[in-house]
Parts: structure tokens; C-alpha cells; sequence
């Protein structure tokens, strides 16, 4: 089946990415949370000016925060997963239709031959770089006596 139409195209690329994508998040809740952590605890435990209701309340207002951002949280990684699993198709398609040309050429011996680029890929300047330097072979084999 032609890969162009899934989304998981090559799974070392894009695992990759959504590992990148997912310590990135993690790492930056953990962060977050122990400089929330140190706030509350220099601002009210730490604090004697603080009276206890004061306390509480910000105590409170802490615990139904950290309660969202806990339902949240599953939601937000389903979500970063799917973006990354889109972007990371925009690499993965593109490389992988260019392997198989390349592929393609390499085993025919056939520099006529030229990588199809859409529009819209991320990495049609470098295609296009290979279809430059594929010209310029096929111009010195023809210039060549065979």
C-alpha cells in the first residue's frame, strides 16, 4: 500500500518526535509544578504573617488547580500526540517518497529519473537539491563515452 496516505510513515522518525514532544511536556509540568511548590511553600507555610484562613484559601485555590490540571492533562498529552503524529508526517512522507526514488534510480542506473515534489513539502528544497545534482549527473554520463 502507498505510505503517502497513512500517517504513520517511517515509526523511527516519528517516535522520535513524539518522544522529543512528550519529555518536553513532562519536563515542563515537573518545572512548573515544583516553582508552584516553592511559591506556595515560601508564601504560606514559610510565612508567619499568614493567618490561617489566608492559608486555607490559597491552599484551596491550589488544590482545585492541581485537580484540572490532573483531569487535564491526559487530554492535553492525547492531543500533543496527534499534532505530533501530523508533524511529524510531514517529515516522514517527504523522506520516505525520496528513499524509494532514490532507491528506484539507483538500482536502474537511470538519472533521467527525478524525485516528485508536492507543493506543500517541508522538504521540497532539498528534493529539489537532489534533482539539481541528478541533472548534473545524468548531463556528465551523457557527456561521457560509453
Amino acid at each position: 500500500k502507498e505510505r503517502r496516505g497513512r500517517l504513520l510513515i517511517n515509526s523511527k522518525i516519528q517516535l522520535a518526535y513524539w518522544k522529543l514532544i512528550l519529555s518536553s511536556m513532562f519536563l515542563t509540568a515537573l518545572i512548573l509544578f515544583a516553582c508552584l511548590y516553592q511559591f506556595l511553600d515560601r508564601l504560606v507555610l514559610r510565612n508567619p504573617n499568614v493567618a490561617y484562613e489566608q492559608s486555607k484559601a490559597v491552599l484551596e485555590i491550589f488544590e482545585q488547580t492541581s485537580f484540572f490540571l490532573i483531569l487535564a492533562f491526559p487530554s492535553i498529552t492525547i492531543a500533543l500526540l496527534i499534532w505530533s503524529l501530523l508533524i511529524s508526517n510531514r517529515i516522514a512522507g517527504p523522506l520516505y517518497h525520496m528513499e524509494r526514488t532514490l532507491g528506484r534510480i539507483l538500482v536502474a542506473e537511470d538519472f533521467k529519473m527525478r524525485i516528485a515534489v508536492r507543493k506543500d513539502d517541508d522538504l521540497r528544497e532539498l528534493a529539489e537539491q537532489i534533482n539539481r545534482l541528478l541533472e548534473k549527473v545524468e548531463t556528465t554520463q551523457r557527456g561521457r563515452p560509453q
